[in-house]
C-alpha cells in the first residue's frame, strides 16, 4: 500500500495550484476525490469545468453526475479494461481538413 496521497487541483489558465488534499492513509485515488468533493468550497463543485485527470480517477457514475448537474467535462486516457457501449447517435461536425488562420 502507498500509505499516502495528495490531490492537487491546478488552474491550467493561470498555471497555479488552487487547492490540495493530503491523505496519510492508504486509500484509492477516487475515494480521495469523493471525500474532497464533499468538502464545502471544493473545486469539484464548480460548474462548467473542464477536468483533465489521470486514469485512476475514472468513476463513470461520479463524472456522469458532474456532467448532468454542473455541465462539467472530463478528459483522461482510457483504461485497458474500459468498455464503451453507446447505442445513441451523437452529433458531430464534418471535418473539412481546413484550419482556421492557416496559411494557404
Amino acid at each position: 500500500p502507498k500509505g499516502h496521497g495528495e490531490l492537487v487541483f491546478y488552474n491550467l489558465r493561470l498555471g497555479l495550484a488552487e487547492d490540495a488534499l493530503v491523505e496519510t492513509r492508504s486509500r484509492h485515488e477516487i475515494n480521495l476525490l469523493r471525500d474532497y468533493d464533499a468538502r464545502p468550497g471544493a473545486q469539484t463543485q464548480e460548474a462548467r469545468t473542464l477536468w483533465v485527470v489521470d486514469r485512476a480517477f475514472i468513476d463513470a457514475a461520479f463524472w456522469d453526475r458532474k456532467k448532468r448537474t454542473q455541465g462539467s467535462t472530463l478528459i483522461t486516457r482510457m483504461k485497458s479494461n474500459l468498455v464503451v457501449d453507446s447505442r445513441a447517435a451523437m452529433p458531430h461536425c464534418q471535418d473539412t481538413g481546413e484550419r482556421r488562420g492557416a496559411a494557404r
